[in-house]
């Protein structure tokens, strides 16, 4: 449980810099307002499609939601920290639809990653304690972002931090998969 709070302290921590801050970097690199807009409906729109394609790809008997939601981090922190090497809209547009498909497992698989880590009879306590720390760190990862914007004058270093701090949180859900994190619970 304690590996799992520690993802929840970094992970959350870039996790909403792309919903906070696309639209005003797009706007930065001279991508028109509305359309700079519709990087939201995108990623919003992927985010739903995963949230159900994912649902039914850990239905498979051959993958664990760990893997799943572990190889789904890894690719929605790569996503965050590829997004400064993209300036025009079309690559804007492809990476807020990665970002949003991939990083749905992040909150759709977490109940049942609880529950195969403490257990059916532990699952509210679980839940409780890993969704006040992903809410706290959440919240206090926004406004770094907005304080290292003005700082530079630049949404990129924002997007780097960001996508470092949710790679450092995947790294430590890598973690989860060794065997001495997993007992029988009955």
């Amino acid at each position: 449980m304690l590996i799992l709070c520690a993802v929840c302290v970094f992970y959350p921590l870039g996790y909403y810099m792309p919903v906070l801050f696309s639209v005003s970097r797009a706007t930065n690199h001279g991508v028109d307002e509305e359309q700079a807009a519709l990087l939201i409906s995108i990623l919003g729109i992927c985010n739903t499609i995963g949230r159900f394609l994912f649902g039914f790809v850990i239905l498979s008997p051959y993958l664990s939601a760990l893997l799943v939601n572990n190889i789904c981090m890894a690719i929605t922190s790569f996503s965050v920290l590829l997004t400064p090497f993209c300036v025009t809209f079309p690559q804007m547009a492809a990476a807020s639809a990665a970002y949003g498909l991939f990083s749905a497992t992040f909150m759709s698989l977490t109940p049942i990653i609880i529950c195969d880590f403490v257990g059916v009879n532990k699952l509210t306590n679980g839940l409780g304690i890993i969704y006040m720390v992903r809410g706290i760190f959440s919240a206090v990862g926004s406004p770094i972002g907005g304080q290292l914007y003005d700082l530079t004058g630049n949404y990129d270093i924002t997007f780097y931090v960001g996508g470092a701090c949710m790679l450092l949180g995947c790294s430590l859900s890598l973690l989860l998969h060794l065997k001495c994190f997993h007992s029988t619970f009955t």
